[in-house]
């Protein structure tokens, strides 16, 4: 749309109407430029005035606030004046954030972030505070600082798009769950990763993972790589020597690597006599779990760090 029907667009709020709208032209116009060398990023990337936008006008800076996507059928365009948007005092403000006269951006500072989450329903926003200029002469300086105030925010939406999708390609990308377990027990172990496998999650699972000829380490140490967990199920069958000893280093090294994102599950599970196996030294440090079989694919399930959300009907049935 054109940035006149854009301020007569339907939408909610009391409107972002002229000389404001053109600050957020500006910016959508940046962003544009800023996406075009990168085409697949580009089509991921909800376009300006399609997003919830909050406008809070001060006399000397203002608060800008664009959100990730809409959380209605029509935007929230919104425009405030400082004084009776905010508590805190405008010259307070730029007291604490003097800098920011210039041409400086203050992102996400005194818990604005919240307040608009929990009162405009606004999806993961982007809060710039900047000086507030919407008209300038050509060639003046002011026109100078809105100028790079613009390319300056439309940096900051585009880093918070680049953040996201790259968390959202790790998340698909990494829906590998490694199973560590001795062939005594590879029976239970698959019907889990079958079950793993049928919820939407990738089990690691050795005869399944790896090629005839690959090497052991090198592939054992790429599935731990590509993982968000690692499973380690003591029977009494388990013993911590070999490659399994190995496999619990791997584990630990991810862990410290990317940690909240990384899980190590212990699980004790009983012989058919009821007596479990004894924890791997290694493993000592973390928690662990007594679990019936019957339990294991639950106890699973709630450690992994990543839920997988996605609904469809199915097909074939």
């Amino acid at each position: 749309m054109s940035w006149a029907d854009y301020t007569r667009a339907k939408h909610f709020g009391n409107g972002i109407f002229l000389p404001y709208s053109d600050l957020i032209a500006d910016i959508a116009f940046n962003l544009d430029n800023l996406l075009s060398t990168n085409p697949i990023l580009a089509h991921n990337v909800i376009p300006i005035p399609n997003r919830d936008i909050v406008l809070v006008k001060g006399k000397r800076i203002s608060l800008l606030a664009v959100s990730s996507n809409t959380y209605r059928h029509l935007p929230l365009f919104q425009t405030y004046e400082w004084k009776d948007f905010l508590n805190i005092d405008e010259e307070v403000f730029i007291r604490d954030h003097p800098t920011i006269i210039k041409d400086s951006l203050v992102i996400n500072a005194d818990n604005l972030y919240d307040f608009l989450l929990e009162n405009y329903s606004m999806l993961d926003p982007v809060l710039i505070i900047f000086p507030s200029i919407f008209q300038a002469s050509k060639d003046s300086i002011e026109e100078q600082i809105k100028n790079n105030i613009t390319y300056k925010m439309a940096k900051s939406i585009l880093d918070k798009e680049i953040k996201s999708y790259e968390e959202k390609k790790q998340m698909e990308n990494n829906t590998e769950v490694f199973l560590s377990h001795k062939s005594d027990d590879k029976s239970l172990v698959r019907e889990i990763a079958l079950t793993l496998s049928s919820i939407g999650y990738s089990p690691w699972l050795d005869e399944d993972k790896m090629k005839a000829g690959a090497n052991l380490e090198r592939s054992i140490r790429s599935g731990f790589e590509n993982s968000c967990a690692a499973v380690f199920f003591i029977t009494p069958n388990f013993k911590d020597e070999g490659y399994l000893a190995s496999e619990i280093d791997y584990a630990i090294a991810e862990k410290r690597e990317k940690g909240d994102k990384f899980v190590i599950i212990t699980l004790l599970i009983p012989d058919d006599k009821g007596s479990y196996g004894e924890v791997p030294r290694l493993l000592k440090s973390y928690v662990w779990k007594e679990v019936k079989p019957i339990q294991a694919i639950r106890t699973i399930i709630e450690a992994l760090p990543i839920e997988l959300n996605k609904v469809s009907w199915k097909r074939d049935l």
